[in-house]
C-alpha cells in the first residue's frame, strides 16, 4: 500500500501499526516519522512514536517524542500522559504527578490517566489520592489514549471505498494475481481517477503476461489525466519490465519534468540511468532523491555503490551513515558500512558498524565473516 501511495501519511501509519505487530520496532519507527513528515501538524503520530519508544526501553527518546506532541497541540491528553509514564519508567513518580495533575487541572478526564495516577501516588505513599485515582481508573483501557481524531479517521470506514482497497491490496500481496484481476478492475470502476488501484492493476496485468493490456490501461490513464507525473512513472516501470530501458528512461525523465519534487520520480530515473551505465548523471538523480526524502533501502545502496564506483568513499560512507540514522534496521548498510570502514583502515568505526549488524542478525555469515576480519582487541 505504501509503494502505491508513498506520500500518504495515513498509509505510512498503516504500515508501521503492521511492522510494529510483527515486533520490527526500529522499522516502524522508521515509518512513523516519514508519516511525520508528512503530515508536521499531527501530534498523535509523536504520541504513538513516544509510547512505542516507551515499550522498547527508550524512556529519554519517548520523552522528546511526547515534548514536541504537547507543543504540537497543548490542550490534547496523550502527550501529558506519555510523559507521565515516561517519568514512571524513570522511577520519578512526583514529575508523573506534575504531568497529569496539569491534565487534570486543564478539564482532561481519562480512565489511564486516573491508573497512572494512582500508581504515582502509591509509589510517594500518598494513599489517599491512590485510592481516589483508582476508583476512576481503567488499565484495560491504556490504549485509548493512543487514539484520536485523526487516527479514528484512519481505522473507521471498515465497510467503505479505502478499507475494501486496503483490503484488496494486501490480498493482491499474498496470493497469485490472476484470479484477482475482475476485483480489481471493478473496484478501480468506482474511482477511476485512483492511481493506486492503477498501479496494481498495471502490476498484476505484468505479473500475469498481460503487458499490452497494462499498456492499454495507462494509454487510457493518459487520455483522462493527461500530463500526470505518476502515470509518467508507471508507464516508466511497464516499458522497463517489458525490456526497453531506453523507453523506461524517458518516460521516467517525463516524470521528473513533470513533478520535480517526486522524489520516487528521481529515485526510478536514477536506478535506471545507472542500469544504463550513466553513473554520474545516475548519482544525481540518486542524491536528488534523498534530499527529497526518499529512505528507500535501495536508493541508499545503490547510491552509496555509485559514489564508490565513482572514486568518492567519503560521499558513500556519509550515505551509509545516514541509511543507518533513517532505517536502522537495514542490513545491507550496515554491512557495506563496515566493509568500506575496514577498507579504509577506520577499524573502531567498522566495529561499531558490525555491532550494529550483529544486533540485527547474528548468525548470518556476511556479518560473520566481516567479524572474523576485524582485528583483535587488546581483550582478546
Amino acid at each position: 500500500v505504501v509503494d502505491l501511495a508513498p506520500d500518504d501519511p495515513k498509509a505510512r501509519l498503516h504500515l508501521a501499526r503492521a511492522l510494529h505487530a510483527r515486533g520490527r520496532d526500529d522499522d516502524a519507527i522508521a515509518s512513523l516519522r516519514t508519516a511525520e513528515r508528512l503530515a508536521p501538524d499531527v501530534a498523535a503520530l509523536r504520541v504513538r512514536r513516544g509510547a512505542w519508544l516507551l515499550d522498547a526501553g527508550r524512556a529519554d527518546e519517548a520523552s522528546a517524542a511526547f515534548e514536541e506532541a504537547r507543543r504540537l497541540d497543548p490542550s490534547a491528553s496523550g502527550p501529558a500522559i506519555g510523559l507521565a509514564r515516561a517519568a514512571l519508567e524513570r522511577g520519578d513518580p512526583a514529575a508523573a504527578r506534575r504531568h497529569l495533575d496539569a491534565l487534570v487541572s486543564s478539564g482532561g478526564r481519562d480512565p489511564y490517566a486516573a491508573f497512572l495516577l494512582s500508581e504515582a501516588a502509591r509509589r510517594q505513599g500518598d494513599d489517599e489520592t491512590a485510592t481516589l485515582a483508582r476508583s476512576l481508573a481503567d488499565p484495560a483501557r491504556r490504549s485509548d489514549w493512543l487514539v484520536c481524531a485523526w487516527e479514528r479517521e484512519v481505522l473507521a470506514a471498515r465497510a467503505g471505498f479505502d478499507h475494501r482497497k486496503s483490503v484488496l491490496l494486501a490480498r493482491l500481496g499474498r496470493e497469485p494475481p490472476g484470479p484477482l484481476l475482475e476485483e480489481l478492475a471493478a473496484l478501480h470502476a468506482e474511482r477511476p481517477d485512483d492511481l493506486g488501484l492503477l498501479a496494481a492493476r498495471v502490476e498484476a496485468l505484468l505479473a500475469t503476461g498481460a503487458a499490452d493490456r497494462a499498456t492499454g490501461l495507462l494509454d487510457e490513464a493518459d487520455e483522462t489525466r493527461p500530463g500526470h507525473p505518476r502515470v509518467a512513472l508507471l508507464r516508466s516501470r511497464l516499458l522497463r519490465a517489458m525490456r526497453n530501458l531506453p523507453g523506461a528512461i524517458e518516460a521516467a525523465s517525463d516524470a521528473v519534468e513533470r513533478q520535480p519534487d517526486l522524489g520516487l520520480a528521481h529515485l526510478q530515473l536514477g536506478l535506471l540511468r545507472a542500469e544504463a551505465g550513466a553513473s554520474a548523471a545516475a548519482r544525481a538523480d540518486l542524491e536528488e532523491a534523498l534530499r527529497l526524502g526518499v529512505e528507500d533501502g535501495t536508493l541508499f545502496m545503490n547510491l552509496a555503490l555509485l559514489q564508490r564506483r565513482l572514486g568518492d568513499e567519503d560521499d558513500a560512507v556519509e550515505t551509509l551513515e545516514t541509511a543507518g540514522d533513517r532505517r536502522p534496521a537495514f542490513l545491507p548498510a550496515w554491512l557495506l558500512l563496515a566493509e568500506l570502514r575496514l577498507r579504509r583502515g577506520e577499524v573502531e568505526d567498522a566495529r561499531r558498524a558490525l555491532a550494529r549488524a550483529e544486533r540485527l542478525a547474528p548468525e548470518d555469515p556476511r556479518v560473520r565473516s566481516l567479524v572474523g576480519r576485524l582485528p583483535a582487541t587488546e581483550d582478546e
